[in-house]
């Protein structure tokens, strides 16, 4: 991360840690440390190709906002309202989708061997927005069912509530490219306001999909 990174989520750091405690500071990490890696997976391919992260992959106060912001908000909901199972599944999701979208898109930069644009299926070059490879989807998958894993094995949510997670990660994920692919292009929005509407979307679906599995 660079240094203004390292402050702002060293704040949403103390933010989390006090309202959730051990356990969604270790969710946390385990995301920043997922995220972190696969970002520098694949690098020098990444950087010659021209689709690497800026700063060499490094995290700075807005890409936390974007990707943990949200998640900071249910946390504080967790101790504030009388809705603390419904807030700490929002928390969880929120960093599953921010992690594991990170996650799908870098692993898809550097080993995805066909990408496709969601809204055609045409065929485009790696790292183009809104692009999907069946092996960055497949880590994305893969990467929201070991974060929500985590939170299962660290008490924030049931096992139950694993499906949610994942189900809402990948209706994040997928409606990040959609957007990514139509309205990133002409300025409309950026990435981070993008990570940011991934991480609220997969929110919602996880509490609807949570609803109708109860």
């Amino acid at each position: 991360v660079t240094t203004a990174g390292a402050v702002t989520g060293a704040l949403i750091g103390v933010a989390i840690a006090v309202t959730t405690g051990w356990a969604g500071w270790t969710l946390l990490l385990a995301t920043f440390l997922a995220a972190s890696i696969s970002s520098r997976l694949g690098l020098r391919r990444k950087t010659m190709n021209g689709i690497a992260e800026e700063r060499g992959g490094r995290r700075g106060p807005e890409n936390a906002i974007a990707n943990t912001g949200l998640a900071a908000v249910a946390a504080l909901l967790a101790v504030s309202t009388m809705h603390r199972d419904l807030a700490l599944l929002a928390f969880v999701t929120a960093l599953a989708a921010g992690g594991s979208d990170t996650m799908a898109s870098e692993i898809g930069k550097a080993w995805g061997r066909r990408t496709y644009l969601v809204t055609t299926f045409r065929r485009v070059p790696p790292g183009t927005s809104g692009a999907m490879s069946l092996e960055g989807t497949i880590a994305g998958v893969a990467g929201a069912a070991l974060l929500g894993g985590i939170a299962a094995a660290v008490g924030l949510i049931p096992l139950k509530a694993l499906a949610a997670v994942v189900a809402g990660a990948t209706v994040g994920s997928l409606a990040e490219s959609l957007l990514g692919a139509t309205l990133e292009a002409p300025g409309i929005l950026n990435n981070d306001m993008l990570n940011f509407l991934n991480t609220a979307i997969a929110v919602g679906a996880a509490i609807v999909v949570a609803g109708l599995v109860a």
